[in-house]
């Protein structure tokens, strides 16, 4: 493979990539030159807050399925995508693959539109990202700290890009205030702002499949593996999320391994003890086509790298963003209404919010929700261990700062000497 990617189509990725570090380098060494008009640079900045866009995209891929076959290479990207997305990438998968993909659109999902129930639709497109983002990182810590507790992989992965952004952050602060906020800090908010909206436009008014009586839950205390929540079909065996590692998971072989709705009853019960609301099976999901909105414009999805085809995405995962457009044409769109299959985002953002301007769902009728704001942000898709939760509960912002510096400590420490364990050994 080129370069070592498990996929040749990342070329355009890492193409991508090369595009944002252009422009940022480019604007930084000429934020003072009046060689260059304001209109061009207007125009620069749009491109430069839009390639970070195209960052966030590239997270949200590589968090599904990883670009190279080296662990190392992997690690170095994860760095990359953490200073392109101008945030740690790991923090992509709890709100995103533990919540957003096992429960859409029900009260664990941390990105459910009905946090937004304003009567004026355009304010509904403004206020989804504010509404959402508190929660989001709220719950983004609180997991993190869960698996700082257990010793998982992940939490010292989320150290490592949070210290590389931090540095970088810092130095750039001090070599010059104005620059950071105006080529680092205010792209990478329209990006995250753009990424997370696009959720909006994907899911709203689109079906709800409440949950059957089977449904995939792992023991407690091995809840999730270290990276994903996964719920996959294998040659008519449901693997759990317990059983089914990182590396294994994000491979293309398990992420097409058998058609859509291919599926048995076979399915793990739920552990004693284990409370909270429950998970929609794979099965459960992939029987509507009906549940996420596309975007089907080939511009768009050359430039976001498929990011429009979003129902073939929720019904496999981990199938790799250059093969959802002929999964689409061949699983989802001969069984899915043909009204939501939106020619252009724009087109469709102009009569959702602006004329009209009223919020309807893909038949045309007016959005109805069973719950309120309120009601919406009080889901917990983490069904953590009693035990656990009160623990993390019960750490104040010290603990919690103490905790993360030991954690980073460390990993410094392992860093140097891999060898190194801060626990004694047993006899």
């Amino acid at each position: 493979m080129v370069l070592g990617l498990r996929y040749s189509a990342d070329v355009r990725t890492l193409g991508f990539l090369a595009v944002y570090v252009s422009l940022f380098v480019f604007m930084w060494r000429y934020h003072s030159s009046n060689a260059i008009s304001s209109f061009t640079w207007f125009i620069l900045w749009w491109a430069l807050a839009f390639s970070s866009l195209i960052g966030a995209v590239a997270t949200h891929n590589t968090i599904h399925c990883k670009m190279f076959h080296s662990n190392l290479l992997n690690t170095l990207m994860r760095f990359a995508l953490t200073l392109w997305y101008g945030h740690p990438c790991s923090t992509f998968v709890p709100g995103h693959n533990l919540s957003h993909h096992k429960y859409t659109q029900m009260v664990n999902d941390s990105m459910q539109t009905s946090v937004v129930q304003h009567k004026t639709n355009l304010f509904n497109l403004f206020t989804f990202h504010p509404a959402i983002v508190k929660r989001i990182l709220k719950s983004d810590m609180t997991y993190m700290l869960w698996m700082g507790k257990q010793q998982r992989r992940m939490f010292s992965e989320w150290l490592a890009e949070g210290v590389v952004m931090v540095i970088v952050t810092v130095c750039l602060v001090v070599i010059s205030p104005a620059k950071w906020l105006f080529y680092f800090m205010a792209p990478h908010y329209v990006a995250q702002f753009a990424i997370v909206t696009m959720n909006l436009l994907q899911h709203d008014g689109c079906d709800v499949v409440l949950p059957r009586e089977e449904e995939v839950n792992p023991p407690d205390g091995d809840l999730y593996s270290d990276h994903v929540q996964p719920t996959l079909i294998a040659s008519k065996q449901i693997i759990a999320d317990n059983s089914l590692s990182s590396d294994i998971a994000a491979t293309p072989e398990v992420a097409a391994i058998s058609p859509i709705g291919d599926v048995t009853s076979t399915l793990p019960k739920r552990s004693p003890g284990t409370t909270g609301a429950r998970a929609p099976t794979y099965q459960q999901r992939t029987t509507s086509f009906n549940t996420a909105r596309n975007f089907v414009s080939p511009v768009l999805n050359w430039l976001l790298m498929n990011n429009g085809y979003h129902t073939i995405h929720h019904h496999k995962p981990f199938l790799h963003w250059s093969l959802l457009k002929a999964a689409h044409e061949r699983e989802v769109k001969p069984h899915m209404d043909t009204r939501l299959d939106q020619q252009s985002v724009w087109g469709y953002m102009w009569r959702q919010y602006v004329y009209p301007g009223i919020r309807t769902d893909y038949k045309g009728e007016p959005v109805v929700f069973d719950r309120s704001p309120e009601e919406s942000a009080i889901g917990d898709w983490m069904n953590m261990p009693s035990d656990m939760k009160a623990s993390i509960d019960s750490m104040t912002t010290r603990d919690r700062i103490n905790f993360i510096a030991d954690g980073v400590i460390v990993m410094l420490l392992k860093f140097i000497s891999p060898m190194y364990s801060p626990f004694a050994s047993q006899d």
